[in-house]
């Protein structure tokens, strides 16, 4: 406010400036003579030099006037920007130092985040590659130690790969359960799991126990159809169902979306199945 006053009173004040000598009320013009080519000049020296000076220190101020007021204004800036920074400063400190640490914290979870995946990868690969080499203990020891939320789901998948491999079917279909079973598995591996299983309970369980587990594949638009169809098929095959095995691998043939290899497959199949098939 005391600011704010000083200017008001700079501005009463510096705004006025000196008339010319002849502008006021009731003034005469000032006596000019001149010859035909020679400038106007005073025949009365007092005024013609007061005028000159008036005038000037008129000029002055008025081009001192804004660099006043700017720097007027100026200091009003400063001092309500003092005012905010004392009430509000200590606030705007804790704010600023919340959010570095916030921004430092989530860069070290990232950080932490990829040294875990790189650590997890590697475990894995090193994994598959030793079960590609036969040594499925060591394979399956280094897959025990996979602490990682994409790539322990895989360790997973290829623990119960491996003790299938190993002919231990009981133990890997209940690691292939229990990995379906589990809430937190990615859907698509979940389902995955259920269809390795069935691979492995083709000589063990009938059609029927199959189709209690994997009939809700039995569908054109399920993503793992025609995979369930060769385990229902199969099954129907070692039990001599020899109807129910030609109508599921005919079903794969007439699919546009099986893959080269199941057709191979259901192709052989219908071959030998077709001289167990009554005759038309």
């Amino acid at each position: 406010m005391r600011v704010r006053g000083q200017i008001a009173i700079l501005k009463s004040v510096l705004t006025l400036s000196p008339s010319p000598p002849h502008a006021s009320r009731g003034s005469l013009p000032l006596p000019l003579v001149a010859g035909e080519d020679e400038a106007p000049k005073c025949l009365d020296l007092a005024p013609c030099l007061l005028y000159p000076l008036s005038n000037s220190r008129s000029l002055v101020l008025s081009e001192n006037n804004d660099a006043i007021f700017r720097e007027v204004d100026e200091e009003v800036r400063t001092e309500e920007m003092k005012k905010l920074w004392d009430r509000y400063g200590k606030h705007i400190g804790v704010a600023a130092v919340v959010f570095i640490g916030a921004v430092a914290a989530w860069q070290g979870w990232q950080y932490y985040q990829v040294k875990q995946a790189e650590e997890a990868s590697s475990y894995y690969f090193d994994a598959t590659k030793k079960a590609a080499q036969g040594k499925n203990d060591d394979a399956l020891a280094s897959l025990a130690v996979v602490n990682h939320a994409g790539f322990g789901q895989l360790a997973k998948m290829q623990q119960a790969a491996i003790l299938g491999a190993k002919g231990e079917t009981d133990k890997a279909v209940a690691a292939y359960d229990a990995f379906a079973a589990d809430a937190t598995s990615d859907p698509a591996l979940a389902d995955l799991a259920r269809i390795r299983a069935g691979y492995l309970l083709i000589d063990t369980q009938s059609p029927d126990q199959l189709l209690t587990r994997l009939g809700r594949f039995d569908k054109d638009d399920a993503q793992w159809h025609n995979e369930a169809r060769e385990i229902f098929a199969l099954s129907a095959w070692r039990v001599k169902d020899y109807a129910m095995a030609n109508r599921y691998f005919s079903a794969i043939m007439a699919d546009e979306k099986a893959t080269a290899g199941l057709k191979q497959r259901a192709q052989l199949m219908l071959q030998l199945i077709a001289p167990n098939l009554p005759a038309k």
